[in-house]
């Protein structure tokens, strides 16, 4: 799953590069993947019908825990950029300098 661009501000310093190039790849394979479009039907029915054979069924067993594998690894990938986010807005807190009050005169 990729995280729409305007959703966390683009890196900078040493690491954006490879992370950008990181993002493009993985972006690469999601469209290479199945069929490109996120969220697209599968090609084996995820609900189980009464008259399946088994080798459907093994089938079906294999899509379903194949979903469930990429819903979590999806999940995992967003909560790590959301603790990227809120890391990197912890040290902006830390390092930004108080504003000088200024007094004007009467």
């Amino acid at each position: 799953m990729g995280i729409p661009m305007g959703a966390l501000p683009p890196r900078r310093g040493a690491g954006a590069a490879a992370e950008q190039q990181q993002q493009q790849q993985q972006d690469a394979e999601e469209l290479a993947g199945e069929g490109g479009a996120p969220g697209a039907a599968p090609a084996v029915p995820l609900e189980r019908r009464k008259g399946e054979s088994a080798e459907e069924k093994r089938a079906r067993k294999a899509a379903v825990k194949d979903a469930k594998r990429n819903a979590r690894e999806q999940k995992k990938e967003l909560k790590g950029l959301f603790k990227e986010a809120a890391v990197a807005a912890q040290r902006r807190a830390a390092t930004a300098q108080p504003q000088a009050a200024l007094k004007l005169p009467s």
